[in-house]
């Protein structure tokens, strides 16, 4: 199958929500967007092979984004820190909170940008999420610590006063966005469709 021609057998439960119920793979309405810098990249895909296509999935985890574009005859590069979460699907692991890492994943990026359908980052919001701010029953802490805010919103990077455990599981995180950032930048600048998913309760 060839880029702009419709997947009708594709099975929408199979499709991660990432790329959303409408896409189905269906790459022609990619080159019916005018006006967008990311257009010019998505022309390229004219001709190509779907098995000649990348989707990168950053901060993978379980990488079922990738399971399933390789299912669809997509080539799909998963990245995280950890294979443990893995389901079944290779995964490429990096630490995004270390500089070489960071600039080989960028490295790959950039020599495959021809190529890049999606580029889709799921960094974690445990540090970043409001949830915090809600008080748990005791009865379901099963005598843990109830956890406690550690940003806000007028101190997104982290509260005032953390230490220990709390301080450095906000400052992995905050280097982890910053490497977030670095990523989506340079996609921007290689006209590459980037998704980020974020929850709405999350500081980040």
């Amino acid at each position: 199958m060839r880029v702009g021609q419709s997947d009708n057998s594709c099975d929408p439960s199979m499709n991660s929500a990432a790329i959303g119920a409408k896409n189905d793979m269906q790459f022609s309405n990619f080159a019916a967007v005018d006006e967008t810098p990311s257009n010019v990249t998505a022309y390229q895909f004219s001709g190509l092979d779907l098995q000649d296509l990348l989707v990168v999935e950053i901060c993978a985890g379980t990488a079922r984004l990738t399971k399933t574009v390789r299912a669809k005859g997509i080539r799909g590069l998963a990245v995280d820190k950890s294979k443990s979460r893995g389901c079944g699907t290779e995964i490429m692991v990096l630490d995004l909170t270390v500089e070489h890492d960071i600039q080989l994943l960028l490295q790959i990026i950039n020599a495959e940008a021809g190529r890049i359908v999606l580029v889709f980052i799921s960094p974690p919001c445990g540090t970043a999420s409001k949830a915090r701010e809600r008080p748990i029953k005791a009865s379901l802490l099963f005598g843990k610590k109830q956890p406690m805010p550690l940003r806000s919103a007028d101190k997104p990077n982290q509260k005032d006063g953390l230490s220990g455990l709390d301080k450095y599981k906000t400052e992995t995180a905050n280097q982890l966005y910053d490497a977030v950032t670095k990523i989506v930048m340079a996609c921007n600048s290689l006209g590459l469709w980037v998704l980020i998913e974020n929850p709405r309760n999350s500081l980040y």
